[in-house]
């Protein structure tokens, strides 16, 4: 055998149950991987992302969602923050601005989070396992918004309301 890591390998150490043809195969119809000149698997995007709501999309929206909410809570009620949980944010920016500094913090985030799986990958190789779970999540978020005075709708513009009874 040639060698070097290999596909086959890869498959392997994550599953028995799926034969590395058939992981190939599936990759190459979404437009994960493709296959270069010499037949070397090359990966289209660095991280795998479900698209349009897919059950993959949901579940991971659905713990990351969790996840986050569960440590800002925890933070809130602790005397100390427990978890991380900070955020960078500027107002009043261009829309060219804007669109750098996501790019520019999307090559960060994937740069920490790259750093972060690299480690833990290596240091649950000599993990005996157990009951808990770890996750490290990174956003950005970007988007245009209406002057300070629109940012309310006029009184009349609002729906009539009415109370509940008690």
């Amino acid at each position: 055998g040639e060698d070097g890591p290999s596909f086959e390998a890869l498959v392997a150490g994550v599953t028995r149950d799926l034969r590395p043809r058939a992981v190939l195969d599936e990759w190459l119809d979404r437009g994960i991987a493709s296959l270069d000149g010499e037949d070397r698997i090359v990966l289209a995007e660095a991280a795998y992302v479900p698209r349009g709501g897919a059950e993959p999309q949901l579940y991971d929206f659905g713990r990351n969602l969790h996840d986050h909410i569960a440590a800002s809570v925890a933070n809130i009620l602790s005397d100390a923050p427990r978890f991380l949980e900070r955020a960078v944010h500027y107002d009043g920016l261009s829309e060219e601005l804007a669109l750098r500094l996501e790019a520019r913090a999307r090559e960060i985030a994937m740069a920490a989070l790259t750093q972060a799986n690299r480690e833990a990958h290596a240091a649950c190789a000599a993990d005996p396992g157990g009951s808990h779970r770890w996750n490290f999540g990174l956003y950005v978020y970007a988007e245009a918004v209406p002057p300070a005075g629109d940012a309310f709708p006029a009184d009349d513009a609002l729906p009539a309301s009415s109370e509940a009874e008690a």
